[in-house]
């Protein structure tokens, strides 16, 4: 089984544990082909169950697009000392992490945003 986790700070991400009551980790756990995301992060589930409505559903490859331009942002933002973000995510276009996983992320991504009250990307 490998595991990677993604840590964040405050109210995300290279592999690591996690130990301080402030840090946002999401993990990914994987056994064999199959991908779980595991957000620790206060609020994010209920904001999650709120948004998360099947009507509102895209297709896998729009959340992959989307989380491969956030991971780069997240990336950047790490490397230059955001103080919001801790540590950097090894997101690989190239790995089948599913739908659930695809969609949760995306939404993490769009949670971050809305509690820290700004973009990841800035043109769209």
């Amino acid at each position: 089984m490998r595991t990677i986790v993604f840590s964040f700070i405050i109210s995300f991400v290279c592999i690591a544990g996690f130990s301080q009551k402030k840090e946002n980790v999401i993990k990914i756990d994987s056994t064999k082909t199959l991908y779980e995301l595991i957000v620790i992060d206060p609020g994010f589930d209920s904001w999650y169950e709120l948004k998360k409505s099947p009507a509102n559903y895209k297709m896998e490859e729009y959340y992959k697009h989307w989380n491969q331009r956030y991971s780069i942002e997240w990336n950047i933002l790490f490397r230059r000392g955001d103080k919001n973000v801790d540590s950097d995510i090894d997101y690989r276009i190239d790995i089948d992490y599913g739908f659930e996983f695809q969609h949760k992320l995306y939404f993490y991504f769009k949670f971050w945003e809305e509690k820290n009250k700004r973009q990841l990307i800035t043109t769209r």
